[in-house]
């Protein structure tokens, strides 16, 4: 066990009120990965509760939002997992969500490396990440969000097909939020 995990996990007690579970889930809750911690919160605290845990974690771990979509689950508020792990950056969190589209697309580490790609056009923040999706924001939208919506979309063609609906939509949504949802199922 990493020797910050104990702190991180009376951190996310003392914050969240609750005992954290010595494991986080992956797979729609299918799988359990043991190498960090987890709390399910509902998802209108989660991106508030991240931030306090990340304000105060201990270097080497890395902390954020996992998953909301459990098979089986008849929950009427939607949940979402707060994960900490041992890592470190956005591809560690990729790696630990297992985030790709399977056998209908891009496996994980195509996804850090795409998402390594976009790093280089602006600092980024992946909040919240999923087996078959991902969330992230960027610090400063580029200039050519026309461009950056194509590169989104042919890596994945979801965003356009079930999502925004067209590549104009994608690029005005970059430019006025700069968050790019990416997702597969």
């Amino acid at each position: 066990m990493n020797p910050s995990l104990p702190a991180a996990k009376d951190l996310l007690q003392e914050l969240a009120r609750f005992v954290p579970n010595e494991f986080f889930t992956w797979d729609s809750g299918r799988q359990k990965d043991p190498s960090g911690i987890s709390i399910g919160v509902p998802w209108d605290q989660g991106a508030k509760l991240l931030n306090e845990v990340r304000r105060r974690l201990p270097p080497g771990l890395v902390a954020f939002l996992g998953t909301t979509r459990v098979i089986g689950a008849q929950e009427k508020r939607r949940f979402v997992e707060v994960v900490v792990a041992p890592g470190e950056g956005h591809a560690a969190i990729l790696r630990l969500a297992r985030t790709g589209a399977g056998k209908a697309g891009p496996g994980t580490d195509a996804v850090v490396a795409k998402v390594d790609e976009w790093s280089r056009l602006s600092r980024l923040n992946v909040f919240h990440a999923e087996t078959e999706s991902v969330e992230i924001v960027l610090e400063k939208v580029p200039a050519d969000t026309d461009a950056l919506a194509k590169d989104v979309a042919a890596f994945c063609p979801p965003v356009v097909a079930r999502g925004t609906g067209m590549l104009e939509i994608l690029s005005k949504q970059l430019f006025e939020t700069g968050r790019i949802l990416l997702f597969w199922d």
